[in-house]
């Protein structure tokens, strides 16, 4: 298995600041791992010896002899004829074409830039009945939000979209507290009053849960889950292809997780849409 292979399968052992050198990793492969120990670190958010512990729980006995390990794989594959293929393009009048294996590659990067546990973490927090959700997306990622909001309002309750939080609502922030996890969406051009309620809510003792791009934003230092997706596309402007495809991951899985549970709200929620529509008219012919 490969540093990059396992990077991805990830563990259960991993603590926050691992998580945080291993998105880092993953999203700027192998570039990050050839750098310093104070480099990496820095990218990654966390301490020195956090990225010392990380590499020797990886089985290394010390940074150095992680990069030689690196180096000894990139030169491996740089070499190798699948290398070589990746780098045979499309005629350029295949536009159309072009653009659906870009967006095959962004589902491929998604996959390689989130360890499967921590999809498995995110779902089994959206599954505790005893967390109040609130999801909030910025300008350009409402619609993710939304989205995501209305498919677990069908799963579970108290599912809530919510705005950013601003500075004449001290009554809405007062009301987050610790039994509150608070969904975000923020992807470049990081968006200043998200940031402060992400800040705010996180002082009010709630938890976070953050969708952003590899570069990830300012949130991700307080979030207790972070999930990547690239948005890079041939077009000028950034895909939310990965990000969709995040959310509908985590539906299925969440589904999944509540079983039977999921499927009587659902019965219990049509059955009152039922009750809500209004009674047919009928026409009385003279």
């Amino acid at each position: 298995m490969t540093i990059k292979d396992t990077l991805i399968r990830g563990s259960d052992s991993l603590t926050k600041a691992d998580k945080l050198i291993v998105q880092e990793l993953l999203a700027n492969y192998p570039t990050s791992g050839l750098s310093t120990v104070s480099d990496l670190a820095a990218r990654s958010g966390v301490s020195d010896p956090s990225v010392v512990r990380f590499v020797r729980r990886l089985g290394f006995d010390s940074y150095p002899a992680f990069q030689k390990a690196l180096l000894a794989e990139v030169d491996e594959r740089m070499n190798s004829p699948l290398s070589m293929f990746s780098k045979v393009k499309q005629p350029a009048k295949d536009s159309f074409g072009r653009y659906l294996e870009g967006c095959a590659d962004l589902l491929r990067r998604t996959r390689e830039l989130n360890p499967a546990s921590e999809y498995e973490r995110v779902v089994e927090a959206l599954a505790d009945p005893d967390f109040r959700i609130s999801v909030l997306g910025g300008r350009y990622s409402r619609y993710l939000a939304g989205y995501l909001a209305q498919h677990l309002g069908m799963l579970r309750a108290d599912t809530r979209t919510i705005e950013p939080i601003g500075e004449e609502e001290p009554y809405v922030l007062e009301a987050f507290g610790r039994r509150d996890l608070v969904i975000i969406f923020d992807y470049r051009r990081y968006q200043a009053d998200v940031i402060r309620t992400a800040e705010r809510v996180r002082e009010r003792g709630s938890r976070i849960i953050l969708f952003t791009d590899p570069w990830r934003s300012p949130i991700a230092r307080l979030a207790d889950a972070s999930l990547l997706a690239p948005v890079e596309s041939l077009s000028p402007f950034d895909s939310t292809l990965a990000g969709m495809a995040q959310i509908e991951a985590i539906v299925a899985g969440l589904t999944a997780k509540l079983g039977h549970v999921a499927e009587a709200r659902m019965q219990t929620l049509e059955a009152l849409a039922v009750k809500l529509r209004p009674a047919k008219e009928h026409n009385v012919e003279d």
